[in-house]
């Protein structure tokens, strides 16, 4: 009894100090992350991309839709031109791009599996997607163009793409900065199904969660377009989804804060108020879209995700603009007349945006909302339609004039509004020449609108030259998208 009572004191001994040694000992499975929370993203040269956008499927038992392959053009152009992402470092892979920039499953793992050893540690990847997603028996996939629909698991894990097989990749790179963007709870992939809604599920919001142990990602957010229970709407006067739509909107000033900074805290609350709004508004009361974000790491009032020239007072407005103010006896403009008025209008890049309170003689108050409303109207009046001129000129050719024909019946058919006409080019040629064409262009549209007997008020013409393009100018193709004029609502009256 006493060598039982003394052999159980021993034990009892040793398995304490095992106890104690292993509490003395750093856990080497799981990640300690930072206390301090991360404010500011990395450097612009370590920050990484892949933007995937799919509208078709090559299986016929998935839905198409129809604007998913928009959202990943416009998210990628979003983060080139104001994330601070440098071009050649966000891979693009939508249903309209190139053979080898084709969404497909071993496309997709092969870039994602590429960026080992390329992402620095200290680095930022960001991932969006927008497309199919789809949960089956408890685990979550994407779907790549060339999935196969099936309630298989087995046969889903083959042809689709499950999460806990990009987050092993993700993690193979080793970086410690982490975003997701996803748009992809759109409709039942189930072709014959595209009006059953796909609603987001908790387990699908969990598997992009990178808080679990063995992660080695210190900060991470994942932005999702619907909250759990709910469904993402596709915009269909934007061919985008909604979500993504003013994602991009936000990044591009939108969102902005009074020093013009869009952090992710101020874009979040963007999200959250304008998304459901817009739904609303178009869908109705019972359409409900909330989106939804798991931010980890990140101090999120501190993070600047992208800076614009224009504070959140002017948003929605040009950077470095100034309406035209009429003298007191406004020139006369009959047809053929095109009055010397430009020295008003002004063109010059380092002249400082006005805000409500720095203009005395203009008031900005805006309506973001019926902004939205006038342009998305604008837009498919002008839908087809393509200012042009004649090569290496301010002319106006035929196809030009007829385009602005449509513009101006649009603007005195609402009297309410201001315009921008906005004229760029490609890169080609010399610098100041650009810029000087751009210009001259833009005056020769203005013009001509006034010809139409609409007041020069409410009139913008700004030429940017080459500095915001839409495509890369490598190519004949992205230098032709580059050379062109936008017509954009930058005001609207009471």
């Amino acid at each position: 009894m006493k060598y039982r009572l003394l052999i159980t004191l021993l034990v009892a001994l040793i398995l304490q100090a095992f106890s104690t040694l292993a509490l003395a000992q750093p856990d080497r499975a799981q990640t300690i992350r930072p206390t301090a929370p991360v404010a500011q993203l990395p450097a612009k040269n370590k920050r990484f991309a892949v933007v995937i956008g799919i509208d078709k499927y090559s299986d016929a038992q998935i839905s198409a839709l129809k604007g998913a392959e928009r959202d990943a053009k416009t998210m990628a152009d979003a983060l080139v031109q104001y994330a601070g992402f440098p071009a050649d470092q966000v891979t693009l892979l939508a249903t309209s791009e190139p053979d080898a920039r084709q969404p497909r499953r071993s496309t997709i793992l092969r870039r994602l599996s590429n960026l080992r050893g390329l992402v620095p540690k200290d680095g930022l990847l960001l991932i969006a997607f927008a497309g199919h997603g789809m949960e089956r028996g408890g685990k979550v996939f994407l779907l790549p163009t060339d999935a196969i629909s099936s309630n298989d698991v087995s046969l889903l894990e083959d042809t689709a793409i499950s999460v806990d097989r990009m987050r092993e990749l993700i993690r193979a790179t080793g970086v410690k900065q982490v975003m997701f963007i996803l748009d992809s709870c759109r409709n039942d992939p189930a072709a014959g199904r595209s009006d059953t809604p796909n609603l987001m599920t908790d387990a699908y919001r969990k598997a992009f969660d990178f808080s679990a142990r063995n992660s080695e990602v210190e900060a991470f957010v994942t932005l999702y377009a619907a909250t759990v229970g709910q469904r993402a709407y596709e915009y269909d006067e934007m061919r985008q989804g909604y979500f993504t739509w003013a994602l991009v909107e936000g990044l591009k000033g939108k969102a902005a804060n009074e020093r013009g900074e869009i952090t992710l805290g101020g874009l979040k609350r963007y999200l959250e108020d304008t998304v459901p709004r817009l739904v609303h508004r178009d869908l109705g009361a019972d359409r409900v879209q909330r989106p939804f974000a798991t931010i980890e790491g990140y101090k999120a009032e501190d993070l600047v995700l992208a800076v614009t020239a224009k504070p959140a007072a002017t948003a929605g407005l040009p950077p470095n603009f100034s309406i035209y103010k009429p003298p007191a006896k406004p020139p006369e403009t009959k047809p053929g007349n095109s009055t010397a008025i430009y020295d008003s209008l002004q063109l010059d890049p380092k002249k400082p945006t006005p805000t409500a309170g720095n203009s005395p003689s203009q008031s900005l108050s805006l309506k973001p909302v019926s902004i939205v409303l006038a342009q998305r109207d604008l837009s498919m009046a002008m839908e087809g339609k393509i200012i042009e001129y004649l090569s290496g000129t301010a002319t106006l050719n035929q196809n030009g004039k007829d385009a602005l024909k449509t513009a101006a019946r649009f603007i005195k058919d609402h009297p309410n509004i201001v315009i921008e006409v906005a004229v760029h080019t490609d890169n080609k040629g010399n610098l100041l020449a650009n810029w000087e064409l751009s210009r001259k262009r833009a005056e020769a549209c203005v013009a001509y609108l006034l010809e139409y007997g609409i007041r020069p008020e409410r009139l913008i013409a700004k030429g940017y030259g080459d500095s915001r393009p839409i495509a890369s100018n490598d190519t004949e193709v992205g230098r032709a998208k580059n050379r062109r004029t936008e017509l954009t609502v930058v005001k609207v009256n009471e």
